[in-house]
């Protein structure tokens, strides 16, 4: 296998090549001029559920209109006709939909069918719809049918979803059939093919021996091969200026911890407490009544403070929040000055017409400020009333082994009988303490007490405990990692207790400094072994395989370096991980992926429901 070349340029832009395949869509798959035609041309928009959530965080609303979409719909629910204008498809290839279809086309619901399916449509099924369409007459109605390989979700710019949801359970529960495990892989293997089509660039494989991870190489890498034999690659030769990026498969067995970890930076805390998902925040905003209303916020690809500060520790979004506003109110002074006592002369009115055209970008701008107050403001009342703050600062010691064991356990300990936290917040500090530590048997004991006491799922706890026993390199979960201080866990809410409105960016030192070491978690220290060709240990167990020759080797025997990555998760990812990946990888483009980015008391809703199940297994 030989070695990649250097590279220049991002080559695996997945949000960009998937909004770009939407737009063809909605244009009707036509080119050059015609295409703006198309695009404006009233039409129908009709999707199911899955496709709905692809389409949400790429275009608004605003956007689809800008596109010529009138009216969409679901396919699924009960629908007027409006015969004289076209219909696009953009579903899922089933059955189902297939069905509804031709229904739609029997009845005459629109002018023409412009058929789109998320994935590749099986030929059988194919077959059944060209047959059924000649059968009812209707096949002069259907425009054309196209193949898109668009099934995930882009997430945020550089990770994406399957949409796989209890993809962790499905692929651990002992009560599942190998037949339908082996189907849910061949759905991760459809998903990651569908990604790297739509990026049209063919990568190296990276993946762990004897988990599921190897088992979605495996097939992924056969079906690369096999579609090198058809007549149309979707792939692009890369120039030897540039280098072939590498597919790294994880399996979220090989560290729970990862993604129970408390969050500590502006995206992943959204996701944690606020829900974020597919662009989405739920947040409570306070009127000045003392009222609260809970309101749903969406977070546009161009939002330039969101791209900036998404990965940052939240207390720096605060101050940037501080500072985005003063620079508005100093940008929104200084038009008043301009648009002033002068607006009757022909320079007046030349700063008239400026106005006009910079004063809708200026209000956008304050919505957007408006919108990141209140979701810092709503993140901030959160990380006081569960004090998130110090979870966060006591899981980084575990994990860097920052305090000794003792102190650590009267930590743990002390947390767990506080009354700070939510039973879930308990229960994801101890199961990282858990898998990070030698716990005695008094603590133990101790500790499952007061979680029992305080409500928390203690079968989450069982799984854990069960999976500890036969994962032989959980330890790597709390391998030292070069400690920046030791000590004590910082009070990182020091000065930080007036309202955003009022100042968000009041900090103490302590929380300034507060953030998760690079390389702390046990994913971000391979995947940075990986990408810097690093013979490491801890590599023994990885192959690197080349779906192109069918060539294999050794990571830790052959190592190369690589400029990018994409990461993928087989089990559920988190914003933590990926921006923890990021930081410690700086220098590289890293996207990120996973079967599903499942917020953590989902997680460990999957836990205690194979934790139950095992129990039953047991039993029997």
């Amino acid at each position: 296998m030989s070695a990649p070349g250097p590279s220049e340029r991002r080559l695996f832009c997945l949000r960009d090549a998937q909004v770009d395949a939407l737009k063809r869509m909605l244009a009707l798959h036509t080119d050059g001029p015609a295409a703006v035609a198309k695009l404006e041309t009233w039409k129908v928009l009709v999707f199911d559920r899955r496709t709905r959530d692809i389409i949400a965080p790429l275009l608004t609303v605003h956007e689809l209109r800008s596109y010529g979409v009138t009216l969409h719909l679901m396919i699924e629910n009960e629908r007027q006709a409006v015969p004289d204008v076209p219909a696009v498809y953009f579903v899922e290839a089933t059955r189902e939909n297939v069905e509804k279809i031709l229904t739609d086309c029997k009845n005459q619901m629109y002018a023409s069918y412009h058929v789109n399916f998320s994935s590749t449509i099986s030929r059988e099924l194919l077959e059944y719809f060209a047959t059924e369409s000649v059968k009812h007459n209707t096949a002069g109605s259907i425009h054309k049918i196209y193949d898109h390989y668009v099934n995930f979700a882009s997430e945020d710019e550089g990770v994406f979803s399957l949409l796989l949801h209890d993809a962790f359970r499905s692929l651990n529960d002992p009560a599942q059939k190998d037949s339908d495990v082996e189907a849910y892989l061949g759905r991760i293997v459809d998903g990651l093919f569908d990604t790297v089509a739509t990026a049209s660039v063919m990568p190296f494989l990276a993946y762990h021996k004897g988990d599921a991870s190897e088992a979605v190489a495996k097939g992924l890498a056969a079906r690369l091969r096999e579609h090198q034999k058809a007549k149309t690659n979707l792939f692009k030769e890369t120039s030897k200026a540039f280098r072939r990026p590498l597919l790294i498969i994880l399996d979220r067995s090989s560290d729970i911890a990862g993604i129970l970890h408390h969050p500590w930076t502006y995206a992943a805390l959204a996701a944690d407490v606020a829900g974020l998902r597919l662009g989405k925040v739920n947040v409570d905003v306070h009127g000045s009544s003392g009222s609260s209303e809970a309101k749903t916020y969406t977070i546009e690809r161009d939002d330039d403070f969101w791209h900036t500060n998404a990965a940052a520790p939240f207390p720096s979004v605060a101050e940037n929040v501080e500072g985005a506003l003063q620079k508005y109110k100093e940008e929104e002074a200084a038009l008043k000055e301009k648009f002033g006592s002068d607006a009757l002369t022909s320079e007046g009115a030349k700063n008239l017409a400026t106005a006009v055209n910079v004063l809708p970008e200026l209000q956008k701008r304050k919505r957007n400020i408006d919108m990141h107050t209140n979701i810092a403001t709503s993140l901030l009342e959160k990380i006081k009333q569960r004090e998130l703050d110090k979870y966060f600062s006591l899981e980084t010691s575990m994990l860097s082994r920052k305090l000794g064991l003792q102190k650590l356990e009267r930590e743990i300990l002390a947390v767990l009988q506080g009354d700070k936290g939510t039973p879930e917040d308990k229960l994801r500090a101890y199961i990282i303490y858990f898998l990070a530590c030698d716990v005695r048997e008094e603590a133990a004991a101790e500790a499952e007490q007061a979680l029992g006491e305080c409500g928390a799922p203690l079968h989450a706890l069982e799984f854990v405990k069960q999976h500890k026993v036969f994962r032989k390199h959980a330890a790597a979960v709390a391998a030292s990692v070069a400690a920046n201080d030791s000590g004590a866990p910082v009070d990182v809410l020091s000065g930080f207790m007036g309202k955003v409105g009022q100042g968000l960016n009041q900090l103490g030192k302590n929380v300034r400094s507060l953030v998760l070491g690079k390389g702390e978690l046990y994913f971000t220290r391979v995947v940075a072994s990986l990408v810097a060709g690093a013979k490491s240990e801890k590599l023994d167990e990885f192959v690197i395989a080349d779906p192109k020759t069918g060539g294999e080797v050794n990571a830790s025997q052959e190592p190369h370096t690589y400029d990018e990555a994409v990461v993928f998760v087989v089990g559920g990812g988190s914003f933590t991980e990926y921006h923890n990946i990021m930081d410690t990888c700086a220098g590289k483009h890293i996207t990120y992926g996973s079967t599903d980015m499942p917020p953590a008391r989902d997680f460990i809703r999957q836990l205690s429901a194979l934790g139950g199940a095992n129990a039953i297994s047991a039993a029997q």
